[in-house]
């Protein structure tokens, strides 16, 4: 399934993710490779297991951890893909989310 795909069935499923997907988007153009927490702090929804995302193609965890293996590190292989499902869906990939307040540049050598 692709990336496209992956994003319309799944907030069909579930579309109080919205949000999380956003943030991933953004945080894969800003950053490439990311923390988990880091999608979910900027979404506000602490906590949550980005995996269901990796099934459906989504993103793909790279194998790398941070802070004693409890922040998987992720990466978006088709960000356009997903863009183009959100914006089909009617969701602005750009909107500013609740939890974008912090300046990222400072943590890509996280």
């Amino acid at each position: 399934m692709s990336a496209y795909e992956g994003t319309k069935e799944f907030l069909r499923r579930w579309p109080d993710w919205t949000l999380v997907i956003v943030a991933c988007v953004q945080l894969a153009e800003e950053m490439g490779d990311f923390a988990s927490s880091a999608a979910t702090n900027r979404a506000q929804r602490p906590g949550l297991i980005l995996k269901g995302l990796c099934d459906l193609g989504i993103l793909e965890r790279t194998g790398e951890h941070i802070h004693r293996g409890h922040n998987a590190i992720y990466r978006m292989p088709d960000p356009e893909g997903v863009k183009r499902a959100l914006i089909e869906m009617g969701i602005d990939p750009e909107q500013k989310l609740p939890g974008d307040v912090f300046n990222l540049e400072h943590r890509k050598g996280l």
